[in-house]
């Protein structure tokens, strides 16, 4: 279980630091402030290295795809929130059946390896 938590841990910090470079992006992209710019490749740089130390704890397939999903769930309900885009449910249910399909595959990484 130690196991799920730290795939898991990495796995939301890998996905709130992409999230955090793509409102950065998006912002110098409509302000052009160098400051939006900067901090958008310092947060490209941090995600390199935390996706390096995630490879010590999991399968890059299961932390990328999972990195993936929370990240599309945090930037859908960002863009709700923060620039007003109404998704719609069939969205939605995308995103649930994703999340369901993660979860998953983050228990079957816990599993040791048969053979």
């Amino acid at each position: 279980m130690a196991r799920v938590a730290a795939i898991a841990g990495i796995t939301l910090v890998l996905a709130a630091v992409d999230v955090i470079e793509a409102i950065l992006a998006k912002e110098w992209s409509e302000r052009r402030s160098v400051w939006l710019l900067v901090g958008g490749v310092a947060a490209a740089i941090a995600l390199f290295a935390l996706f390096s130390v995630a490879m010590r704890y999991s399968d890059m397939s299961t932390v990328t795809l999972g990195w993936i999903v929370v990240m599309q769930v945090g930037l859908m309900v960002t863009e709700r929130v923060r620039y007003g885009v109404d998704h719609g449910l069939d969205r939605w249910a995308a995103v649930a059946g994703m999340v369901a399909l993660q979860a998953y595959l983050l228990f079957r990484a816990a599993e040791p390896a048969a053979g």
